[in-house]
């Protein structure tokens, strides 16, 4: 059963690195539509989407998360 649980939790792992890559490939294509690749120039949310090929709720999500990332929060520098 527990073998049964660890497969099954590395398939899924390994199904989602695919489409994390997936999306990072749609992202940075240098000819698709996007601006993103080339230089920040901020789009709106709606826009980029809809410059983007995406296919379910997944990549939909990691769509938002990488415009998110890019033009709306800072991580990398943290307030003090």
């Amino acid at each position: 059963m527990m073998e049964a649980n660890a497969k099954t939790l590395e398939e899924r792992i390994f199904d989602l690195e695919k489409q994390v890559s997936e999306i990072k490939t749609i992202l940075t294509d240098e000819d698709s539509k996007s601006t993103i690749a080339k230089h920040k120039v901020k789009v709106s949310i709606n826009e980029f989407i809809k410059s983007k090929n995406v296919q379910n709720d997944v990549q939909r999500t990691l769509v938002i998360a990488y415009w998110l990332d890019y033009f709306e929060i800072d991580f990398r520098y943290p307030k003090t």
